[in-house]
């Protein structure tokens, strides 16, 4: 056997004699050998795991007893049996007349389930996993014959068809939308609803979900996080906690809502181009105070006006109570996303979007349609003026009015490496000017310090200012990079009626 080539294994059949005779001399003639022929029986059967996963059925009669049997993987507990009618450890409950289950898994497969009734529910059968990377999942129909996938250690998926159907939708959300039965073809697809293609859907599709509301609570704000070419994270804020689905990344674009205010409407603005390559999506909401904000980038007029863009009006029946898109990788953006209405009465027809007629700063400070955003608010009527820092930048400013409405002018990040700090309010003396205070490093324009004073003050000989009249209106360009402080002189102009069109049903 150490002479010959055809017997031994690949990478001990390529060495010289006399070292195959050493290693075999020291580990022993059948050890390696063994557990060679052992790894490539073992591969083989997982190939035909994967190719066709087993499954297993359980036939539930009439009032069962259903209990769960677990095992523990690098921590996390997943399903490894399910008896009816038997005595085993875990939970055990009575199933009556079942309309469907819930269910959730992690990586490695289905920790937990729960059965739902008309008017009831059962507790969960299994453990429901402390990890981050957790799935929710709903089945509905008649439970009489419930399938598993099965992976030899414990189960990886659940069907109420036969046989164990691996189509499934999961959720990173407890609270999704459970009556959205198909997400995948309620949300804006690019290549389905723009270029007419129809792409082949994964098995298993996974989906995140932002809740509007927290308790009773209807978001006070939205933030959208923008890098590279698209949306990469969405936040909601409300009184005394915020949630963020993705990832606090580039320029962070938020808008603050009244009390009483919803979002009524909300578009993607796209790239008209016949590949999703260059698409782009920016968000534009519409509330019911009337009110059109655009969360993405500054876009030439020429290209509004050469439709070179299009805006889609999302789905949806009543007010939006949530967004939703298919789950990104890391660092990609969000191409796939959709919108959930709460159910209630249709509001008044929608507005027209708007686009911003405008130059941009010269020399320029960013990308057109692809990096370079516009903020303006006017200085009038302020009550309190709160201003957010990065490190030595200055992002932004949070102007709130007398009347009770807020404008961010630039950006306003919440993350832990941001800090706010109040600049002004109204019980301090009279004030007729601001101050931005610009600092330039190689490629880098940024703005360092805003201050508010009553008169004309005293500027550092070494530093660059930008200083406005209090009432005037005032235009903040950024990018990643690069701040610009200058007077609005620009408008606001309805886009054309051939730039709009519905999502398709």
């Amino acid at each position: 056997m150490v002479a010959c080539h055809e017997e031994q294994p690949i990478f001990l059949s390529r060495l010289p004699a006399e070292l195959r005779i050493y290693i075999w001399g020291y580990t022993g003639l059948m050890t390696p050998y063994s557990a060679f022929l052992l790894v490539r029986g073992e591969t083989s059967r997982l190939v035909g795991h994967l190719r066709s996963p087993p499954s297993r059925g359980i036939i539930l009669h009439q009032r069962p007893y259903l209990s769960a049997n677990m095992v523990s993987v690098f921590g996390t507990e997943y399903i490894q049996d399910l008896i009816v009618d038997g005595d085993s450890e875990g939970n055990r409950w009575s199933i009556r007349d079942a309309t469907g289950l819930k269910y959730i898994t992690s990586l490695g497969g289905l920790c937990a389930i729960q059965f739902l009734g008309i008017d009831w529910e059962s507790d969960w059968i299994g453990k429901i996993p402390s990890v981050d990377c957790v799935w929710h999942g709903i089945i509905r129909g008649a439970v009489s014959t419930v399938r598993y996938g099965y992976s030899d250690l414990n189960y990886t998926a659940i069907s109420l068809a036969e046989p164990c159907s691996k189509k499934q939708v999961v959720w990173d959300q407890p609270n999704f939308p459970c009556t959205l039965l198909d997400p995948d073809a309620a949300l804006f697809d690019f290549d389905r609803d723009i270029i007419r293609s129809v792409p082949i859907s994964a098995e298993r599709r996974f989906f995140r979900y932002l809740s509007l509301y927290f308790k009773n609570e209807y978001t006070r704000g939205l933030s959208v996080y923008i890098s590279g070419r698209g949306i990469v994270g969405l936040e909601v804020h409300f009184t005394c906690v915020s949630r963020l689905s993705g990832h606090r990344s580039g320029c962070a674009l938020h808008f603050s809502l009244f009390p009483d205010e919803r979002i009524a409407y909300v578009w993607l603005r796209v790239v008209n181009s016949p590949s999703s390559a260059f698409a782009a999506p920016a968000l534009v909401i519409e509330t019911t105070r009337g009110r059109l904000h655009t969360f993405g980038s500054y876009i030439l007029p020429s290209m509004v006006i050469g439709n070179g863009y299009k805006w889609i009006l999302l789905r949806h029946e009543g007010y939006i109570a949530g967004l939703y898109y298919e789950n990104v990788k890391s660092g990609m953006t969000i191409m796939r996303l959709g919108v959930i209405g709460d159910g209630t009465a249709p509001g008044a027809a929608p507005l027209q979007p708007q686009y911003h007629n405008c130059g941009f700063p010269s020399p320029p400070i960013g990308t057109p349609n692809a990096g370079l955003f516009l903020s303006f608010a006017v200085l009038d009527g302020l009550e309190r003026v709160d201003m957010c820092r990065v490190k030595n930048r200055c992002t932004g400013l949070m102007i709130h009015y007398i009347g009770g409405g807020t404008s961010v002018l630039g950006q306003w990040h919440t993350s832990c490496a941001s800090q706010s700090s109040c600049i002004y309010d109204g019980n301090g003396p009279a004030i007729t000017h601001i101050y931005f205070e610009m600092s330039r490093c190689r490629d880098r324009q940024i703005v360092t310090a805003v201050n508010f004073a009553p008169s004309t003050a005293e500027t550092t000989s070494d530093s660059e200012y930008r200083v406005f009249s209090i009432g005037e209106h005032i235009a903040w360009w950024f990018s990643e990079r690069y701040d610009e402080i200058l007077r609005w002189t620009g408008e606001l102009q309805d886009i054309p009626g051939e730039s709009t069109m519905k999502q398709s049903v």
